[in-house]
Parts: C-alpha cells; structure tokens; sequence
C-alpha cells in the first residue's frame, strides 16, 4: 500500500491520456475522495479549478488510496458524489416524500414574530415553489409539513397512535402514505430528475451540508430559480428553527454562517460550470443562448411532423436547404431536437432504434439531396443536453456552390438572409456565384 504523502498542491500535475485528463503527483494517479475512480474529465477546466480550490491551502495530504484530504464542500467533493450517482440517486428516489415532508423550509416558528422573520427570507423560494407546482400542489406540500410535525409530537405522547386518530384530532393532516402517492410527489421527482448529472450531484452535495434538512432550496438553486444570496437566506430561515429551537439569525453572529451559505451555493455552480467548460454539450448551450439568426437554425424534428404525428419529406428538406444555405453564405450550426423557442425537446419523436440509425439517415439524406462532396463540409455529432440527445450539424463555409435537390423536384440553390434560408432565382444566382464563388 502506497504511503501517505504531505504535498505541495503545485506538484500535482494535470496529464493527458486516452483523450482524457487526470491530476497525478509523481506519476501517482489522484483518485475520488473513496479511492475507487480515477479524477479524470475528457475536458481540463474541471481538474484545473479542483487543483485551485486545494491550492490557496498551499499543501494537502494525499492519502495511501490516493485521495486528497482534507475534504470540505468542493468541486472534488461534489464529483466524487457523481462517480457513485447511481447509488445517491435510488436513495433520493426512495426516501424523496419523506425528504419533502420532512424539509426545514416548509416549517414555520410557532411566535409570530418569528414566523414573519422566516417567511422574509424564504419567500423567493416559497414563490418559485407556488408557481412551479401551483396553488393546490404548494398547499399541500406545507400542510405534509406541519402534518410530519405533528405527528411526531404525537407520537412523543401515544408512539402507537394510527393515521385515523391522528386525522380525527388534526382534520388537515395528510399521512407519510397519503402523501408518497400524491403527483406532487413525482413533480419534484421529475424537476430532480430532469437536471443534468452534475447538477443532481451538486444539489445532493448542498443537502448534505444543510444536514439532510432541506432539498428544496438546493433544487431551487441548482435550477437556476434561486441566486446564491436567496438560497442562502432560504437556508437560514429554514434552519431558523434546529431540533424545535428558534434562533435569532438576524443577530451578528450569523452574519458569517449566512455568508458561508452563500459560498456553498456559488461553489455549487463554479462546479457546474467548471464540469461543462470545453465539453459539446456546454458549446450547444451557448449556440442555444446566442439564439437563431444567420449561422444559427433550430429544428425540433429530423423526420418527423409534429402536427401530423407521421415522417414528412418537407420537416427533412427544411433542414437539409438549411445546410446547403450555410455553405453558400458564412457557414453555420444547425441543432435539431431544440424548438424554435431554444427548449431542448430531443430526437426520441424521430423514433429511431438507436443514434446509429439516425446518423446513417441523416447521412444517407445528404449525400442524395447536397452531393457526397459536399459533405467535407460538415460534421455531425450527437449530444446529450439536458438528459436528452440532440443533433448539432456544425457547417463550413463552401468553396464551391453546393446545390440542393429535394425529392421529385429540381435542384435550387441556397442562401442565408439574415436568419431565413432563401431560394435564388436564375439572375440573382448568377450575379451572387459571381460574387461569392468567383468567376466560373
């Protein structure tokens, strides 16, 4: 067994192997914070930033199973969580209604003053939570809530006590078994769920440091609804009350743990981003931001119409002259499976059996409607985005005009107007090769 090393953070050095980076220290590889994966990302930003975030501690102590210590909410705590997401993620599942019912921010102080206190400070995230599962939903999550407390004063006094006495004494309340059945339930299951791996990591990670009190606010964060200040002020009104104390968080000395809590949050997202810096899917998210225009198309579809719910010749030719029209003016992206609003809808309505087939279709449809030289200027990839897989066709400016023929008509040449593909008729045509191809 290796021996444990006392080193100097700017002796571990960031490698390249097998189209992948990884951080050694004397060609010993440096591992997961439970010694069992390598800390390797095909993308260097993320091993560079952990590197940093052990470096302002100058030296760190590189354990016999090649793990760094000491540990503390980092971007290397938080993908060591990803690298066992399948374990973390069933015992979310699993224990989810008792997680929400049980969550801090949706008990409020007994003394009204400090009840206004508490809902100051979580009303951003009690909006979000309004609006993203309604009235009615949002209702019944705090009545779960305050149903969980009472029972468990309850039960201090009668542990034997069932669900119909504890209804006839509260007629608001909604048991453990009532709630796990409810749609509210699968709503937060699928807000969760439909995060991207790294971000369910990170949410997870800021559970933990609120001692398993609270999933709500880091889910609000994670998605984007909450700023690191509002989740923080969330977390303090939920921990306003620890084990039935109140405390007085607007006192000096919580200054600091509310300032700690705002650091948690943006070491949250500085991982997220960190993970996604110089890997596809983040490029397609900013093509996404940048929105359509003159080198950026949308299609949802590759084959399929929506509205009649069958393959259509037309939903192909529409991004198949949109290619061609790249070529022919500056070049481009095109990006099917997002709709023309920049939701990431996926290619699963296409209904191929597999990626594969997808590729050959769309390789076989160019090679018929553009010609297979055309193709040099093109590369398709296929990218998962929001837990779904897009295509992004990334287009080169052509030497050459590249002409598009669409089935049972004639060829037509294509170009970008602004962010529309348009036809050129004979005599534009010719004075635009001109201009463009040079003289033939």
């Amino acid at each position: 067994m290796a021996a444990k090393l006392d080193i100097d953070v700017h002796d571990i050095d960031l490698v390249e192997i097998d189209e992948r980076f990884a951080l050694e220290f004397d060609g010993r590889r440096i591992m997961t914070a439970d010694g069992k994966h390598e800390l390797t990302h095909p993308a260097p930003s993320l091993l560079k930033h952990i590197r940093s975030e052990y470096g302002a501690r100058g030296r760190v102590l590189l354990e016999s199973n090649g793990s760094l210590s000491p540990l503390f909410f980092s971007s290397y705590t938080i993908y060591s969580d990803q690298q066992n997401f399948t374990a973390i993620g069933s015992w979310v599942r699993q224990h989810l209604s008792t997680i929400l019912r049980q969550d801090a921010s949706l008990r409020l102080a007994a003394d009204p003053k400090s009840a206004m206190a508490q809902i100051s400070r979580l009303e951003p995230l009690h909006a979000w939570l309004h609006d993203t599962l309604g009235k009615e939903r949002f209702a019944l999550l705090r009545r779960a809530a305050e149903s969980a407390e009472f029972e468990a004063n309850e039960r201090l006094v009668d542990e034997f006590i069932d669900n119909e006495a504890l209804k006839d004494i509260n007629p608001g309340f909604v048991s453990a078994e009532e709630f796990a059945e409810s749609d509210l339930v699968r709503m937060v299951e699928d807000l969760f769920f439909g995060m991207e791996l790294e971000r369910q990591s990170a949410c997870f990670g800021l559970f933990g440091i609120t001692g398993n009190q609270s999933l709500l606010a880091p889910l609000g964060l994670m998605l984007g609804k909450l700023t690191p200040n509002e989740y923080a002020q969330s977390i303090m009104g939920a921990l306003q009350l620890v084990d039935g104390v109140q405390i007085d968080v607007a006192k000096e000395e919580f200054a600091e743990e509310l300032q700690q809590h705002v650091t948690f949050a943006r070491a949250a997202d500085e991982y997220v981003n960190s993970y996604r810096k110089g890997l596809p899917s983040q490029a397609v998210r900013d093509i996404i931001a940048r929105g359509e225009g003159a080198q950026i198309e949308f299609k949802s579809t590759i084959r399929r119409n929506l509205n009649t719910g069958k393959n259509d010749d037309v939903i192909v030719h529409a991004w198949v002259k949109t290619l061609a029209a790249f070529m022919n003016t500056e070049g481009g992206n095109l990006l099917i499976g997002v709709s023309d609003n920049g939701t990431v809808v996926g290619l699963d309505q296409d209904e191929f059996r597999n990626i594969d087939k997808a590729g050959l279709f769309i390789t076989d449809i160019l090679k018929t409607s553009l010609g297979a030289a055309a193709l040099t200027n093109l590369r398709t990839n296929f990218v998962e985005v929001s837990n779904r897989t897009i295509c992004w066709i990334e287009c080169r400016q052509s030497d050459t005009p590249v002409f598009c023929k669409s089935k049972g008509q004639d060829e037509d040449f294509f170009i970008r107007l602004g962010p529309s593909t348009a036809a050129l008729g004979p005599r534009d045509l010719l004075s635009y090769q001109k201009k463009r191809f040079g003289p033939a």
